[in-house]
């Protein structure tokens, strides 16, 4: 069972209470000393190996009080100390020791490191610590739980977690402290320690009878009690992506584990007095991409889904560098990257950016491609599958036209008023894409047909475009009569391809306060007829293409 921490006014003693990894990667070619490795706490000093468990040193760091908690970044080595109190740190080759790096705090156990800032646990009065990295600004109840067992701590690049032994469970908070749930995953056993990845959370039972590693997924789902079976009660836990590294106390030694359980090795550092933090130092960074596959929903071609978000994270310690966002695979040119916010970025460990991927089919059918983030990590470039499906859309029954609505009368024009004052009007185009647009417009006068000129215009991207047309001294002195004159109107856009839709419309114009009269479609576009009523007093006559093309609606108007 593990040992109760000190409660205010109780007499100091050593207890096994919590730490944590944080991983780290040096800058620049690492010195023999500041190699990639393991660390972890002893009963009086920081010991040290390489990755692969040979060469341990017991005494790296040696001289210290019942060190507990331990992690560690690019330059430096931090661990907790109960029993005096303090957060001390040295550099990553042992020299250059803090001793009283932070003080003031309460019995600290857990220790944790992100880009910007040291958490730790005050066992003391139940609180979650914090500080920025050069130890200023420290807040010791940054985080408050009420629960002297809370233990073990971990942070990833959106929450902080902690155990708490005596309630049998994980917590977690945001980053920034806030919306603590203390009983975010139930473990089913007294836990010490804890330890994130990039995509599972993972704690160690420091129960006698009950000797194992649990998992669960980040959002707490999944939990597996018995993830790695093991001989010894577990201490505190470490994972830099690929593998699993945990203190045994009782059994002296540093265990390790693959991330997914197998190859388990629990004399993987023998001879360790007494060990309880563990950490990992790594030279390189690692990238994590979630989430690992991404399914859009079904849409029509010829449309553009809203922007999907991609998480990278660097789960290592090293300065994650990633490259441009690109998609390859099956039908890249179906989906676009809309957005990269990774592209350049230096990331320290525990930061993530996003990239922002929109699925556009041209044509029906399924379509998969492949996101791709490249970058400096051990395990970039990171991928993740990209899908969606194309469905052409449903083709409305056939609608006869309406008849057209004949207008009211239409009161005689001001004495004052010239027919030329009624020459201009217009015809409206909402396109979906590039091309040019060319509009034929005919008035009936008299039983004949008088062409209305209409300049072609050149389109260079989906929007509303308006064609202005002059109307020729026929057409202005019949409205200037009559005050109003039936007009024919056929647009027709030519896309970048060479292929072609047309939509044609039959209304009336009237001379001042000139507006279009409710009219009706006569045109047919890749589909059968359709009817738009007029809408309200302001009246437009409009036509929605369902089927093909890239002209999506026209409205003539004055």
């Amino acid at each position: 069972m593990p040992v109760a921490p000190r409660r205010p006014g109780a007499p100091r003693r050593r207890h096994l209470a919590g730490a944590l990894l944080a991983l780290a990667l040096a800058a620049g070619v690492p010195t023999a000393s500041a190699a990639p490795g393991v660390v972890w706490t002893n009963y009086n000093a920081i010991g040290r190996a390489d990755l692969d468990g040979a060469n341990a040193e017991q005494d790296f760091i040696a001289g210290q009080t019942y060190p507990r908690g331990i992690a560690a970044d690019d330059d430096f080595v931090y661990w907790s100390s109960n029993d005096t109190n303090r957060i001390s740190r040295a550099r990553r080759d042992g020299t250059g020791i803090e001793a009283d790096f932070i003080t003031g705090v309460d019995g600290p156990s857990g220790l944790a490191i992100d880009a910007t800032h040291v958490y730790w646990v005050n066992t003391g009065d139940g609180t979650i610590g914090r500080a920025d990295l050069d130890g200023t600004d420290a807040t010791q109840a940054f985080i408050s739980t009420g629960r002297y067992s809370i233990s073990g701590l971990a942070v990833s690049g959106t929450h902080v977690y902690w155990t708490d032994y005596n309630f049998q469970a994980i917590g977690r908070a945001a980053l920034d402290g806030t919306g603590a749930d203390l009983a975010f995953i139930s473990t089913g056993t007294a836990s010490l320690g804890v330890a994130v990845d990039g995509g599972h959370v993972y704690w160690g039972s420091s129960i006698s009878g009950v000797r194992s590693i649990g998992r669960a997924a980040l959002d707490g789902s999944g939990v597996t009690p018995g993830f790695i079976p093991l001989t010894s009660p577990v201490n505190y836990l470490a994972n830099d992506g690929t593998h699993v590294y945990w203190a045994e106390y009782t059994a002296n030694r540093v265990g390790r584990a693959g991330a997914d359980g197998t190859d388990v090795d629990e004399d993987f550092i023998p001879g360790a007095p007494g060990p309880t933090g563990v950490a990992v130092v790594l030279t390189d960074p690692v990238a994590v991409l979630a989430p690992a596959a991404g399914a859009f929903a079904d849409r029509a071609p010829g449309t553009t889904s809203a922007g999907r978000t991609f998480t990278v994270t660097n789960t290592g310690t090293g300065r994650l560098t990633p490259g441009s966002a690109a998609i390859t695979g099956t039908d890249p040119a179906q989906f676009a990257v809309v957005a990269d916010a990774c592209s350049g970025r230096v990331l320290p460990a525990g930061a993530a950016c996003t990239v922002e991927i929109a699925f556009g089919p041209s044509s029906a059918g399924a379509k998969s491609a492949v996101l791709t983030v490249p970058g400096n990590g051990r395990t970039s470039p990171v991928v993740a599958g990209l899908s969606g499906t194309a469905t052409a859309p449903a083709v409305p029954p056939a609608v006869a036209p309406a008849p057209v609505t004949a207008p009211a009368p239409a009161p005689a024009p001001d004495a004052g008023q010239s027919p030329t004052a009624l020459g201009v009007a217009g015809v409206n185009v909402a396109v979906s894409g590039p091309g040019t647009l060319a509009s034929t417009v005919r008035a009936t006068i008299d039983g004949r047909t008088v062409t209305i000129p209409a300049a072609e215009t050149a389109v260079a991207a989906a929007g509303a475009v308006r064609v202005r047309l002059v109307l020729p001294a026929r057409v202005r002195a019949r409205l200037a009569a009559a005050g109003r004159v039936r007009i024919s109107v056929t647009s027709v856009l030519t896309g970048p391809d060479g292929g072609r839709t047309t939509a044609s419309l039959a209304t009336i114009l009237r001379a001042p306060p000139s507006r279009v009269l409710p009219g009706h479609w006569i045109g047919r576009v890749l589909g059968p007829w359709e009817h738009v009523p007029a809408m309200g007093a302001a009246t437009r006559a409009a036509l929605r293409f369902t089927t093909g093309g890239t002209l999506r609606s026209a409205r003539v108007v004055r």
